[in-house]
């Protein structure tokens, strides 16, 4: 029964949407959009628009050139030895040793 019902309204809306008549509006519409020139508003001429990328590219890589120029490796050959050698060698063990 409720496949019937589904059925109704499916035919009910398909024959509602055949009846519609067609908006003799809408051609029109379409037909002066496809036929009118397209005119562009730009803000920038498109000179400057290359120019402005071009400028950007080269502040970019100017600025990693100089970010990594900053950047150096100091190496430090100087090594130094600090050793407190009675801890490492424990000469204080042999002084007691000699005195047992």
């Amino acid at each position: 029964m409720k496949k019937d019902d589904v059925q109704n309204m499916i035919e009910k809306f398909v024959d509602q949407e055949r009846s519609t008549g067609p908006n003799p509006f809408l051609s029109t519409r379409v037909m002066t959009k496809i036929t009118s020139p397209v005119i562009e508003n730009t803000i920038l001429h498109p000179s400057l628009k290359f120019a402005l990328v071009v400028g950007g590219l080269v502040s970019a890589v100017a600025g990693g050139v100089a970010l990594g120029s900053t950047y150096s490796t100091r190496t430090n050959n100087e090594k130094v030895l600090c050793i407190n050698d009675t801890q490492i060698e424990n000469f204080g063990f042999y002084y007691t040793i000699g005195e047992e």
